[in-house]
Formats: C-alpha cells, structure tokens, sequence
C-alpha cells in the first residue's frame, strides 16, 4: 500500500495514522477499495486542510457522512507520548 501512496506524502501519513483502516467502518483502506479524503470542521463551514482535519474514508463512506450527517472523531494521535 505505501508504493501505491508513494509521492503523496500527506495521503501516506494519513494511510499510517489511521493504520492503513477506514475510521468509520474500520476495514482496510486498499488501491481495490479506493479512498476519499474528508475533512472533520468541513471546508465551507471554516475547517483548512491540515493533517489534523482530514482523514481518508471509502467512498461510500464518506458520502454516507455527508448524507447522513454522520459525526465521527478520530482518535486522539500518540505519536510523542511516552
């Protein structure tokens, strides 16, 4: 998976931070599967575009969020932690 994210950094670490799995049915992210990237705080309602406020989702699922008005946070990071 990481070839296929390869010269997209932002879209690799998003993939790493989420454990290479969609937040919002938990099944893995994959080329076959394809991915959309969401934003938490939407971009019309003041949210930017970085890591913090994006996530990648199935497309299904992210239309799903959207329909639906489905509210799901990501899990705090624990990169740094000790």
């Amino acid at each position: 998976m990481q070839a296929t994210l390869a010269g997209r950094k932002g879209t690799q670490r998003l993939w790493q931070r989420q454990q290479g799995r969609c937040p919002i049915c938990e099944e893995p992210l994959t080329p076959e599967t394809g991915w959309q990237v969401h934003h938490w705080w939407w971009r019309v309602y003041g949210g930017d575009d970085l890591p913090y406020n994006l996530a990648l989702l199935h497309p299904t699922c992210h239309r799903q969020v959207h329909s639906q008005g489905t509210v799901v946070e990501m899990a705090a990071s624990r990169e740094g932690r000790s």
